[in-house]
């Protein structure tokens, strides 16, 4: 079995103008570095538009089959706060994730993203998404403007902690235009010391900040540590084998597979990228893919 930790919709409803324009200049950059060629904004426009117009989430599924990929966690953003170009409100944009949720109960699931300085009406707003409509856990952005060990991310943990529902952030920078600067690994560290029955994924954080990130599952039991982003690293990296081996050896009850599809559309050769790597054993795999994952979820207590 085969469960991607991190993905999110391809859909353009749900990203804000500024996402959609630094993703181009992303891919744009990315072009020229590679090949020396630089695309026009019309060439852009395209892609993304085509990237980002999976409303029914049949492509995410065709892609899920593909690949090999059992299930999938959705993970949503909320990159709206206190900003006017969202076209949809963050109540849409859950019921547009609740909506994917119904068609594929079976393959999906979905962490509520909220943005802490939404205050009491983001608390209420997400449990609701945990209530009543089967969302799995919580998702965070710092570089929208906060940090993890936040006053104001408090209540959020207490119900996480309340019911070992998992957190899942973001770790590292992300666009040139939002914030950069964090406490990490010192938040981190500090939250899951209070918060001990919540599990704390940290996106990217296995193998993209590897050096910082591979003493914490060491320090915490229930710290977590995620790959996604790897893809970048595979042409550039040759120590990448040996940091996973050296993770599964010293922690192999704690790190998780993801692919950050649609920004990586290779699931299928990420998959058969670990799937094909020596060094680790078919045990080894199978708590990377699955059942590290299914012990997360099962960690769940139903809410009163």
């Amino acid at each position: 079995m085969i469960i991607d930790m991190h993905v999110h919709l391809a859909d353009y409803r749900i990203y804000p103008d500024y996402w959609v324009e630094g993703i181009k200049s992303s891919i744009a950059e990315s072009i020229l570095l590679n090949s020396g060629i630089n695309v026009s904004s019309e060439f852009l426009n395209k892609l993304v538009a085509r990237n980002l117009n999976d409303m029914d989430c049949s492509r995410m599924i065709q892609r899920l089959d593909d690949s090999g990929i059992d299930q999938a966690n959705i993970l949503l953003a909320d990159f709206g706060f206190e900003r006017d170009d969202m076209e949809y409100s963050i109540d849409e944009l859950y019921h547009i994730h609740f909506e994917a949720l119904c068609r594929y109960p079976d393959r999906l699931r979905v962490f509520a993203g909220i943005d802490p300085r939404r205050g009491k009406e983001g608390l209420k707003l997400f449990q609701k998404g945990i209530e009543d409509y089967g969302f799995s856990g919580l998702k965070l952005y710092p570089p929208c403007g906060f940090d993890l060990d936040d006053r104001q991310l408090y209540p959020f943990y207490e119900i996480c902690d309340a019911l070992s529902l998992p957190v899942l952030t973001h770790i590292g920078p992300s666009l040139p235009s939002m914030r950069s600067e964090f406490r990490y690994p010192c938040a981190v560290l500090d939250i899951t010391s209070q918060f001990k029955q919540m599990p704390f994924i940290l996106g990217h954080a296995a193998l993209v900040y590897f050096e910082q990130s591979k003493f914490l599952p060491l320090k915490r039991d229930n710290i977590y540590l995620e790959v996604s982003g790897f893809q970048t690293l595979i042409q550039s990296e040759p120590r990448l084998p040996k940091w996973v081996q050296e993770l599964m050896q010293s922690c192999e009850d704690r790190i998780l597979f993801g692919t950050d599809w649609p920004l990586f559309n290779n699931s299928k050769e990420a998959v058969q990228y670990f799937q094909q790597m020596d060094g680790l054993s078919e045990s080894q795999k199978d708590k990377f893919f699955s059942g590290n994952a299914l012990s997360i979820f099962n960690q769940r207590k139903i809410p009163l």
